[in-house]
């Protein structure tokens, strides 16, 4: 229903950044070239030492990254799905990339017990994942398992990009020791000793001792420093854990329910469970970005969840919020235990960094990459959909929630009661339960531009009262039907909206972003995978926000404005190989401070 506008191109640019991201026990040293070394690539499905591959997912990615072993890797993103590496040695190394969709992946050798490796980093590295302990001069496999879970990455995905087999000590790496410590160069080694214990991420430990605070239970809801709860489903759960402070906890599991801690200090922690119900909450410090945190854990633990950056010595709030997201949790669910306060920097948990070490306890501490803060070197992207169609939901919604990338869908509210051609108000709400984002496409779909300020606003007005009425959210972006907007209608737009997205072609940049103008990479019958990996990758060039404009999504791909599934499928699929961050519209304005 919108016009197509010019693409825009990718311009030659790229450059690798190095980062020693590593989880798991580990020290980080250059790879041992031994003359007796094999390696073996990960498209080798036959031979003395080859990979097999299980499961639907698995998908080779020729030309995603030029460090690769032969210019291609394999990926694949579907719990349990398996590769397994058959290898006659004493010793074998997987290396893989560490980045931004990576997920979680188990590795176990000869069928014993299994250890969790994290393919998470900042940016997109070619990294020695996993190395074996030393093994007798024989047959040998080990088999490698999508998970399904996650911690900061975007998805659950793993990937392979060669193994490298010795049968003498030494493969790549070196004997692990419990430290670990981040490096600047292009390589990262790492060993883990196979275990039955998982390994999960933790902060690094404060450089000073903690400062003494004051501590406020969950029930205190007034005095100097107090909560405030709103919401349905904020339930005090007395008894339900004896390490809980004054033996009782709250907790709460509906999208929307808030916890609101006010203080008066330079720093406060707050403590929960993390737990095997956990799900995502968001924290606020002062109404400002929202960092998220996963209350995910295979125990209950009490943790500190969330610290804040260190403060004036003022009244400050921390705003908690029930996201409707999990990860592996099996519900949303987040909860409150007490909060520490203190008047100097410390309160019994640094302030969480990107560095991991690696523990036997069920205890988690893990801060989630912010969603919110501005692009540091390389870029963001946004999936949109128009109009509300219901091939979105039928074809769409899938393929979306089996990468676990999330959106942005445009909603026509007078076409939620247009029945066989769009999504009804129960299919939105099941988007909004999957952590994609509903945004005002106007009542009716009508030109805007040729509207008085006062039918403008109507437009406006009655749509958002429909979507919160129907859909319980209240939409803080739109999208212009036809693209078509004028200086009044970006007036009014701003009475309702924190952005609006025309159909002009191009990135938005902090330097020239126009929040009631921003432009998108239009997407037809016609755009290839490697327009949207290209588009992808001139954003990450120019540290900038390309928004990636859908319409019709049908098997005929007979429209225009259509894509086939398939061809989304590959499109999304290029998309990850970036390792571009992915979020909704409203978390990229978020990032760039609207």
């Amino acid at each position: 229903m919108s016009q197509r506008q010019p693409q825009f191109h990718h311009r030659a640019a790229g450059f690798v950044i190095a980062l020693g991201f590593l989880i798991g026990a580990a020290i980080l040293i250059a790879p041992i070239a031994n003359a007796a070394d094999t390696t073996v690539d990960d498209a080798v499905t036959s031979g003395a030492n080859y990979f097999t591959y299980t499961g639907s997912s698995w998908t080779s990615c020729g030309g995603c990254n030029s460090t690769a072993t032969n210019n291609s890797y394999r990926y694949a993103y579907t719990t349990g799905n398996k590769a397994v590496l058959t290898f006659t040695g004493t010793q074998a190394t997987i290396y893989g990339f560490k980045e931004p969709p990576g997920g979680i992946g188990s590795f176990a050798v000869d069928n014993g017990p299994t250890t969790d490796i994290d393919f998470y980093a900042a940016t997109q590295t070619l990294t020695a994942v996993y190395t074996t302990p030393t093994l007798t001069n024989t047959t040998h496999t080990i088999t490698i398992t999508v998970t399904g879970r996650k911690t900061n990455g975007a998805s659950p995905t793993i990937n392979i990009d060669k193994a490298v087999i010795a049968t003498t000590t030494g493969a790549g790496t070196t004997t692990p020791t419990s430290t670990t410590t981040p490096t600047s160069t292009a390589t990262t080694t790492r060993t883990t000793t196979p275990t039955s214990t998982t390994t999960q991420p933790t902060v690094t430990p404060p450089t000073t001792p903690p400062a003494t605070g004051v501590t406020v239970d969950d029930a205190v809801t007034s005095g100097a420093n107090y909560f405030t709860y709103t919401g349905s489903s904020w339930t005090s759960c007395g008894g339900c854990n004896s390490t809980a402070t004054n033996n009782s906890y709250r907790y709460a599991y509906t999208t929307g329910n808030k916890a609101v801690l006010t203080f008066t200090g330079t720093q406060a922690t707050i403590y929960g469970f993390k737990e095997p119900p956990g799900g995502i909450g968001s924290f606020a410090v002062d109404n400002g970005p929202t960092t998220d945190i996963d209350f995910y854990a295979a125990t209950q633990t009490l943790t500190a969840v969330y610290t804040t950056p260190t403060l004036t010595n003022t009244t400050h709030t921390i705003t908690i919020t029930v996201t409707g997201r999990k990860t592996n949790g099996a519900s949303p669910t987040i909860n409150i235990d007490k909060a520490v306060i203190a008047t100097t920097t410390g309160t019994g948990t640094p302030t969480p960094t990107s560095t991991t070490t690696p523990t036997s306890t069920g205890t988690t501490t893990r801060t989630t990459t912010p969603t919110t803060t501005q692009p540091g070197g390389t870029g963001i992207a946004s999936i949109t959909f128009d109009d509300g169609t219901i091939g979105q939901y039928t074809y769409a919604r899938p393929l979306l929630v089996q990468r676990s990338l999330p959106a942005t869908f445009f909603i026509i509210s007078d076409a939620l009661g247009w029945t066989g051609t769009n999504m009804n108000a129960t299919q939105v709400r099941q988007l909004v339960a999957d952590g994609d984002e509903i945004g005002n496409h106007t009542r009716d779909h009508t030109n805007l531009a040729t509207l008085s300020a006062s039918q403008v606003s109507a437009e406006f007005t009655h749509s958002q009262t429909v979507i919160a009425n129907q859909i319980g959210v209240t939409p803080t972006t739109c999208a212009y039907p036809y693209g078509s907007h004028n200086s009044t209608v970006d007036s009014v737009a701003g009475n309702f909206f924190r952005g609006c997205r025309e159909t002009g072609g191009g990135l938005n940049t902090s330097g020239s972003l126009r929040p009631y103008a921003l432009t998108n990479y239009y997407v037809g019958q016609t755009t290839t995978a490697a327009d949207i990996r290209n588009a992808a990758e001139q954003a990450k060039a120019q540290n900038a926000w390309v928004i990636f404009t859908y319409h019709g999504v049908d098997p005929s791909g007979t429209g225009s404005e259509d894509v086939t599934p398939t061809n989304l499928a590959a499109q999304l699929d290029a998309l990850r190989s970036t390792g571009i961050p992915v979020v909704t519209v409203s978390a990229a304005l978020s990032a760039y401070g609207r």
